[in-house]
C-alpha cells in the first residue's frame, strides 16, 4: 500500500498592512527628596548555636552526694525491714524517696536549660513545665567572662558572664556550659 499524503490547509492571508507595536513604560517610583526612602528588611534570625549545661561536670560534688544519700537511705530501708523495725524501714524509704526526687528534679531542670546563640541576639531558655527565657541583643553586649576553678577546667564546663550596656538586667550568668570558649567564639563571630 502505498503511503498517502494529506494536503497542507492554507490559512487566509490577511490583506491588512502590519502595525508595529510601541513598547510600554512602566512607572518607576522615585523617592522624593523629603521623604524616606524604606530600608530594606532585615535578614531572618537563624541559630549559630546552642550550648548545653553540664550538671555532673559543673558540680560532681553534689552529684556524688546526692547518690550516696539515695543509695545509704536504700541501704538503710533494706536493713531497717530485715531487723523488723518497719517505722525506721517506712522512714529511710520515705526520704530516700523524697532525696531521689529532689535530685531528679535538679537533673531534669539542668537538662532542659540551654544557651542559644543566634545572628542577633544570646537567649538563655530553662525550665522543666514551663519555659523561662531571658535574652540579650547582641548589640547591648559590652563583654564576656568565663570564670572557671581546676575542676571545672578539667571537666571543660565553665561559667559565663555576659555583660550588658543597656535593659533590666545588666548581667547574664550562665553556670555550667560546657565548652565555653567556643561558645563565646561563637558570640563574639555573631556580633561582628
Amino acid at each position: 500500500m502505498a503511503p498517502q499524503t494529506i494536503p497542507a490547509v492554507q490559512q487566509p492571508q490577511s490583506t491588512a498592512p502590519a502595525v508595529p507595536v510601541a513598547p510600554v513604560a512602566v512607572p518607576v517610583p522615585v523617592p522624593t527628596p523629603g521623604t524616606p526612602a524604606t530600608p530594606p528588611a532585615p535578614p531572618p534570625e537563624e541559630v549559630r548555636s546552642v550550648a548545653r549545661i553540664g550538671m555532673f561536670r559543673r558540680y560532681p560534688v553534689r552529684c556524688l552526694c546526692y547518690i550516696v544519700a539515695i543509695l545509704g537511705l536504700i541501704t538503710a530501708t533494706a536493713w531497717a525491714f530485715g531487723q523488723d523495725q518497719t517505722t525506721w524501714g517506712l522512714v529511710a524509704l520515705i526520704a530516700a524517696g523524697l532525696v531521689a526526687a529532689r535530685f531528679l528534679y535538679w537533673f531534669l531542670t539542668v537538662q532542659y536549660t540551654s544557651l542559644v546563640v543566634t545572628n542577633r541576639r544570646v537567649i538563655a531558655e530553662t525550665g522543666l513545665f514551663t519555659r523561662e527565657a531571658s535574652e540579650v541583643p547582641l548589640k547591648s553586649i559590652t563583654g564576656i567572662q568565663i570564670e572557671q576553678d581546676v575542676v571545672q577546667a578539667l571537666f571543660g564546663v565553665g561559667d559565663l558572664i555576659i555583660n550588658c550596656e543597656k535593659g533590666s538586667k545588666q548581667q547574664m550568668l550562665v553556670l555550667g556550659v560546657i565548652g565555653p570558649e567556643p561558645v563565646v567564639q561563637q558570640i563574639n563571630a555573631a556580633r561582628g
